[in-house]
């Protein structure tokens, strides 16, 4: 491998434990940080902000992720209008409400089935709801809007303004999810959920529409382990391997092979720590030391960081 391209989402949260401290036991690793080119970059996007702007050269706009995840569901993608529409817990703070999505809470393929059939009968001809999985939906607006709002994960544990949006679009999207939040406020899934003690499923978050453009992923193989970052190869035409088949990878003769590591972002906008470092530990000996021989062994040239 001559060119190795590593991005860790995730792995300096602010604010958490300093570097030192989350890096703790983890030799390969900061090994690979320190000897690995650093490349300059916004470090605060989110996993699918990052994965929005593999885009051509020449493009001003991000990659439209909604019918790309879509269309890797086995679904079509061709008509427009489509958007991600994951269920979230909107939960309401003193003077704020904070996001949270299914890394929060457990919502099962019957539940799910449930609140999809509801907002289906509730936006019957202007909005169509499809649940491929009880974490994944989607919604395909009559009239398809120009642009979208942030992913999902940008918003995880944080503030978010009901109506706020830096575009037209987002506003109208906001707008719509006020709509959503007043219908599965009384719904029965949720009356049962609060019954029992767990979360409601009280909103969807709407993201990934806009320009529709085929990604251009910046190596010929990749490696990750989120089904979004595999959607996204698949629809540039690049081979996708999971994580913990880097150690079998380093002896190819691939020019450059870009590893995607995203499992980290979720714990560390949630404060989850233990979890974050449980985490790394996996990936220091899983895939950083395996990096790390592969390095000292000449299988790959530049590692960029």
């Amino acid at each position: 491998m001559r060119y190795l391209h590593l991005i860790i989402a995730g792995l300096h949260p602010e604010p958490g434990p300093s570097r030192a401290e989350l890096l703790e036991g983890m030799p390969a690793l900061k090994t690979l940080l320190t000897r690995g080119r650093r490349f300059s970059g916004e470090f605060a996007l989110s996993p699918a902000q990052r994965l929005a702007r593999f885009t051509p050269p020449d493009s001003q706009h991000t990659v439209a992720l909604a019918p790309i995840r879509l269309a890797h569901e086995g679904l079509d993608a061709s008509r427009p209008g489509w958007l991600c529409a994951d269920p979230v817990h909107l939960r309401l703070m003193r003077d704020h409400i904070l996001l949270g999505d299914a890394h929060t809470f457990e919502l099962d393929a019957t539940e799910a089935r449930a609140l999809v059939d509801g907002l289906n009968e509730h936006f019957r001809e202007r909005v169509e709801f499809v649940a491929v999985t009880p974490d994944r939906w989607y919604a395909r607006l009559a009239t398809p809007l120009d642009g979208s709002s942030d992913p999902l994960d940008a918003h995880l544990a944080r503030p978010v303004e009901a109506g706020a949006g830096s575009s037209s679009a987002a506003r109208d999207l906001a707008r719509l999810g006020n709509e959503v939040q007043m219908y599965l406020h009384q719904h029965p899934v949720n009356a049962a959920r609060e019954a029992r003690g767990a979360d409601p499923v009280n909103s969807v978050w709407f993201w990934g529409g806009g320009e529709v453009l085929r990604p251009v992923v910046p190596a010929v193989a990749m490696l990750g382990e989120s089904f979004l970052a595999e959607a996204v190869a698949a629809a540039g035409s690049v081979p996708y391997l999971p994580l913990n088949a880097c150690a079998a990878r380093l002896a190819d003769k691939h020019d450059s092979a870009l590893l995607y590591i995203d499992s980290l972002h979720a714990p560390a906008s949630y404060g989850q720590y233990p979890v974050l470092r449980q985490r790394l530990l996996e990936l220091e000996t899983g895939v950083f030391q395996p990096l790390l021989a592969g390095l000292r062994r000449g299988r790959i040239e530049t590692a960029i960081v």
